[in-house]
């Protein structure tokens, strides 16, 4: 009986001396699998930093939105109005009123100078003050002034006849309205505007709104666009022709660089291949493909990335979708061999934005983003299943551009959030256990 407790004992402390062994295996390669993702979020920002690149360069610069500067010699605009003191005869105004097709449109202009608000840039407040025909005539051309600043550069403002004698002082809005829309005789046979200019004929003409046209035209770039104003059929209403050529639908180019990591290869190479306008609706499309240049170390070192892009534009509106996969892999130092530690990752995102508001000199953007990230981990072709992620979230944010004189001055904020619907799962349920059982 002794005998046998004895044998049993021994295997007992056999299989604790070889689970031991397995257990000191397993967490110092889960303690080096940890280390190892550090490494893996470093790399996963190298590839985020080239797919940015990518989008940069696909990508035309943003121009200022005040691209009619010749509006700006539009007579009343460039001398500052003023009224004529002790000027006879006068009344006192009381009250202004905004007469015209539309006239509820252009009210928050008066109103500001009848709060007093533009007295610090134009006018003051014409209420309690004695003004004549020529003060009159000052306030509709300070009035004038607000909706060429505004962008209504063909509306204007009349004093139409009218007795003031009892307080009471009309203005007459006269709204420059879009007649035609029309694309020039030399413009490509391709060209299409209905979803990249929000305009639209019989609405009132905003230079805002042809701003905005034209930067959606000009996305692309292999895509030359201009716009012309003239005058229309009818009495206040004008012509919109827009002239639109592209040189060629796709492009390709090819980049090296040395913007790669050591690890897993420093010089990088990348191939791009683009197509603009492709169904003929002002949108972006490209693949790009980098990899790691040579041979490194008989493959054992090395990285690449795929990524994918299309956008297109909605007047004011913009949806984009990106996707990226990324692999590389990487020699470790093991206690008797090197290993080989390789990761894939894949993140998708869509994003939908919108221009809230736009001058000649800065331009504000809401947007809102939806992404999912997936990423594994390899040891030697055996995957690490407890670093296996599923991420996904969602992101609010704000994006401002202002023009300065010999500068821009970009200020983003963002809220994003991220929730992780499969992580716990997986780590319970890819998680061992060993038990260790005795029998008498």
């Amino acid at each position: 009986m002794c005998f046998v407790v004895k044998r049993i004992r021994l295997v007992q402390a056999l299989c604790v001396v070889a689970s031991t062994s397995i257990l000191s295996n397993f967490f110092v390669s889960t303690a080096h699998a940890l280390s190892l993702e550090q490494r893996d979020a470093v790399l996963q920002q190298q590839a985020g930093a080239n797919q940015a690149r990518i989008e940069r360069e696909q990508n035309v610069p943003d121009q200022p939105s005040g691209l009619f500067n010749d509006w700006a010699a539009v007579p009343g605009h460039v001398v500052q109005p003023d009224y004529v003191s002790d000027e006879k005869p006068c009344f006192v105004i009381r009250k202004v009123h905004l007469d015209g097709r539309q006239s509820d449109q252009f009210a928050a202009s008066l109103a500001r100078i009848l709060s007093g608000k533009d007295s610090e840039h134009g006018l003051a407040s014409p209420i309690g003050r004695c003004l004549g025909a020529q003060s009159v005539q000052a306030l509709a051309m300070r009035l004038q002034d607000l909706l060429i600043e505004q962008g209504y550069v063909t509306t204007r403002v009349l004093v139409t006849p009218q007795d003031i004698s009892s307080g009471k002082l009309t203005l007459t809005v006269l709204p420059g309205i879009i007649g035609a829309i029309r694309r020039s005789d030399t413009s490509d046979i391709r060209a299409h505007f209905w979803n990249a200019v929000p305009v639209t004929e019989g609405a009132i003409l905003n230079l805002r709104d042809l701003e905005q046209g034209l930067e959606n035209l000009r996305r692309l770039p292999t895509v030359q666009a201009d716009f012309g104003i003239g005058p229309g059929r009818l009495p206040g209403q004008s012509e919109l022709l827009i002239n639109w050529n592209q040189s060629r639908p796709l492009r390709a180019f090819a980049s090296v660089d040395d913007a790669g990591n050591k690890a897993t290869g420093k010089y990088q190479t990348t191939l791009t291949v683009a197509a603009d306008h492709i169904f003929t609706l002002n949108d972006i499309f490209y693949v790009s493909h980098s990899r790691t240049l040579g041979n490194t170390k008989n493959h054992r070192r090395r990285s690449g990335s795929t990524a994918f892009h299309y956008s297109i534009p909605w007047g004011y509106w913009q949806l984009a979708f990106n996707t990226n996969q990324f692999s590389y892999r990487q020699l470790v130092a093991g206690s008797i061999r090197p290993y080989v530690y390789s990761g894939d990752s894949r993140t998708t995102d869509l994003t939908l934005s919108r221009v809230i508001w736009r001058d000649s000199r800065r331009k504000t953007q809401a947007y809102f983003k939806g992404w999912e990230r997936r990423s594994s981990n390899h040891l030697d072709g055996t995957e690490i299943e407890i670093q296996r992620r599923r991420t996904a979230g969602w992101e609010l944010g704000l994006t401002h551009r202002e023009y300065l004189s010999r500068a821009t001055l970009d200020v983003a904020l963002a809220y994003p959030t991220q929730r992780r619907p499969l992580l716990v799962w997986n780590i319970l349920r890819n998680t061992q256990r060993v038990r260790f059982t005795t029998e008498e």
